[in-house]
């Protein structure tokens, strides 16, 4: 009886944890109310969906049509982005963000999470979603 218990709840939580990882991607949009209608740039296989949030709470959607592998590249194809010395972007469609001057920064997140790798080591994939917003620490 254990043994089957056991083995029934062990299936169930493989189960959970796979749905959870297949689904991270699947079926997102691009964030609630943005301000303006999705711009599209570009041409290439993969669409980026990418809002951008500035100091002044106005939000910006853009869907960037790309054959880059990675978010800062995609970006840059299109000069929306610029880097400090060190490779931050600090600036954004050309808003900057100066840590020095007053602790801002632009946040990076993932389907409304806190991105754990920059924009250059965060792959674009296909139902994702993606944000940089004006923040300050």
């Amino acid at each position: 009886m254990k043994k089957t218990f056991r083995f029934t709840l062990c299936l169930v939580l493989t189960a959970l944890l796979a749905v959870a990882a297949f689904s991270a991607c699947i079926g997102t949009t691009l964030p609630p109310n943005p301000d303006t209608e999705a711009i599209e740039l570009g041409s290439g296989a993969l669409a980026l969906e990418l809002a951008i949030t500035f100091s002044d709470g106005r939000t910006e959607a853009y869907r960037i049509w790309t054959d880059a592998e990675n978010v800062g590249a995609a970006m840059s194809e299109h000069g929306m982005i610029a880097l400090d010395s060190a490779g931050m972007i600090v600036d954004i469609c050309g808003e900057t963000a100066d840590w020095d001057a007053d602790s801002a920064y632009w946040a990076f997140y993932v389907n409304g999470d806190y991105a754990m790798a920059g924009a250059d080591d965060t792959p674009i994939d296909a139902g994702c979603n993606y944000a940089f917003v004006y923040t300050k620490g």
